[in-house]
């Protein structure tokens, strides 16, 4: 992983402040490029490879690529080498034609500036689904492109479904994408709810395993904990419910037993200047610390030679306060008093800062690899509205919805998620998002992903199912619990304390 930044402007400016926020996200080598096209910077967070790579990277021809992503479908990379160095392999040797296409058509989870001499272009964009931060502020001296904003700047997010390309004489063109996603709309022949096929599960359970694989195989060992505990690779963002269980319980399938996991849960408490005894009692009712402690039970049950670390992360309303700016700042241009709610869980769990739950131990965690389960309400039907579409208007309604919600997740937050999780040098990945685990799921019916006939936990039937089967029966009974209210944060700046509403608008100071 990395930052990001490149300007256009033939004069060099002073962006010393956008240099340091992009050092947060990658602060084991920074360098910076200059060139006829402008300056490239790039800050690296070593997460691939045997030894660290050092961006920005440069062709035999000149090209120049500035890569913030990881390749795990696209094509095979082996452990020992860099995937980034692999792509401007690729690049160089493209047509200008195949270039296009083939930038047009990246879905690895990316963010990227890259300079061709043979088009003369710098192209710049994000994978198809938006997984990457990176923005964009335009002014009549030039293009900046940054993956973290500075707030002295108006800036944008750049559009997903856009490849952008600057030619030499400052001209921007936009070559549209197309990311829509086509749902199969087979409606069930009978009107009861039969088992779900066993080649059906099967397939599932093979395609998900294998993309949680791909996301946590040969992450390199960083550096020393200075820790009497052992190493730990990979994190969780953990509420207790069945998306991210069934990640923590597949990546525990996948590891090697000597590896512990973090499981990483927050709550927030609304108290002033709680006591420490204070703060725990009021954290621990939060709905989602509830559900973890109880997930992290049937967990270590399912694997009793694994040391699931389960870090409490409790929030004080004063800590909360001192970090908010921070969290405005890096989540801009998202704006919103929902935005904030959603952010800050996010920010504190990837700041880490907590105690263990078995030992009540101060604890701060290592994991620069965090895991989440985003995606697979989208994706399986998980959402409510899902419901209500289905009562509406039966199949096709309810088809309508999750077409709509797919098709819409490279303009909604992933860009902002990005941000916040990154500014404590962490990556998060995403494997219910896995390009081969949404195209597969689009081929299947409707019914069998989710099905509303169903009085009860209807939604993401398939996954629920799974659950069943790998053991994780209690977690496959959890209903969804939005992450503001599961974790508490809407209480710090939310109805329940300043009577602010959802879509209220925070201004930068």
């Amino acid at each position: 992983m990395c930052g990001i930044i490149f300007h256009s402007i033939k004069q060099p400016i002073d962006y010393k402040d956008l240099v340091i926020r992009n050092k947060r996200r990658g602060p084991d080598y920074l360098s910076t490029k200059n060139t006829p096209a402008g300056y490239f910077t790039s800050t690296v967070l070593h997460l691939r490879g045997n030894t660290l790579t050092q961006q920005p990277l440069e062709s035999d021809k000149g090209d120049i690529l500035c890569y913030n992503g990881q390749i795990f479908d696209s094509f095979e990379v082996p452990d020992e080498c860099n995937d980034g160095v692999l792509l401007l392999n690729i690049l160089s040797s493209l047509s200008d034609d195949d270039l296009r296409d083939y930038l047009l058509n990246i879905a690895d989870p990316c963010a990227f500036v890259y300079y061709s001499t043979s088009t003369r272009s710098t192209f710049f964009g994000r994978d198809t689904l938006g997984r990457r931060s990176l923005l964009m502020s335009s002014s009549d001296d030039g293009i900046l492109v940054s993956s973290i904003p500075d707030p002295s700047l108006s800036w944008e997010e750049c559009d997903a479904t856009i490849l952008y390309e600057l030619k030499d004489d400052q001209s921007l063109i936009k070559h549209q994408r197309d990311t829509s996603i086509k749902l199969n709309r087979m409606i069930p022949e009978k009107d009861t709810v039969e088992n779900i096929p066993c080649d059906i599960l099967d397939q599932f359970r093979h395609i998900l395993t294998q993309v949680v694989d791909r996301r946590v195989r040969s992450i390199p060992t960083h550096k020393e904990t200075g820790s009497s505990l052992r190493e730990c690779k990979v994190a969780v963002l953990f509420s207790g419910g069945i998306d991210c269980t069934m990640v923590a319980h597949l990546a525990s399938k996948i590891l090697p037993k000597s590896e512990p996991i973090e499981l990483i849960n927050v709550a927030f408490c609304a108290t002033p200047n709680p006591s420490i005894d204070t703060l725990r009692e009021v954290c621990s009712r939060a709905p989602d610390r509830q559900t973890a402690m109880e997930a992290v039970e049937e967990l270590q049950k399912l694997h009793p030679g694994r040391e699931f670390r389960l870090v409490n992360v409790d929030i004080t309303a004063e800590d909360y306060n001192t970090e908010k700016q921070t969290i405005i700042e890096l989540m801009y241009p998202k704006n919103t008093v929902m935005d904030l709610s959603l952010a800050a869980p996010l920010y504190f769990a990837s700041r880490g800062q907590g105690y263990l739950y078995n030992s009540k131990e101060d604890y701060t965690a290592q994991a620069r690899v965090l895991l989440s389960g985003l995606g697979a309400d989208e994706a399986l039907g998980g959402y409510g509205r899902h419901r209500v579409a289905y009562q509406k208007g039966g199949w096709d309604v309810l088809a309508d919805e999750l077409e709509m919600d797919l098709d819409r997740l490279p303009s909604r937050n992933l860009g902002r998620d990005d941000r916040v999780l990154s500014h404590h040098s962490r990556e998060v990945r995403f494997p219910f998002l896995a390009q081969p685990l949404l195209r597969w799921l689009s081929t299947i019916p409707l019914h069998l992903k989710a099905d509303f006939r169903q009085t009860e936990l209807g939604d993401k039937r398939l996954l629920r199912t799974l659950a069943v089967s790998e053991g994780l029966v209690s977690a496959s009974n959890r209903a969804k619990r939005a992450m503001q209210f599961g974790s508490r944060s809407s209480r710090m700046d939310g109805a329940g304390a300043s009577k602010a509403k959802g879509d209220d608008i925070i201004k930068i100071n």
